[in-house]
């Protein structure tokens, strides 16, 4: 793996999910810190809806549990950039 992939996937870890690319937009570690950070927010995402699941399934059905509508990846990636 690239170093810069790598800091961008640790980034989204050590930065409590916040978006800070420390290197020059538009070079190639820019775009490879932004892959390995976007990996770790869909990595991330997708094990938390996972997780939300499988709690669901142990409520009772006849339970006034509401359902909580979660945000898609594009809009948790946008808010996360600042978008």
């Amino acid at each position: 793996m690239e170093p810069a992939y790598d800091n961008g996937y640790k980034s989204y870890f050590q930065n409590k999910e916040k978006y800070k690319n420390p290197y020059k937009r538009g070079t190639d570690e820019y775009n490879l810190f932004e892959r390995g950070w976007s990996q770790a927010l869909k990595r991330h995402h997708e094990k938390s809806i996972k997780t939300s699941t499988s709690v669901q399934n142990y409520l009772p059905k006849d339970s006034s549990h509401k359902e909580t509508t979660t945000e898609s990846s594009a809009e948790a990636y946008a808010r996360r950039k600042g978008y």
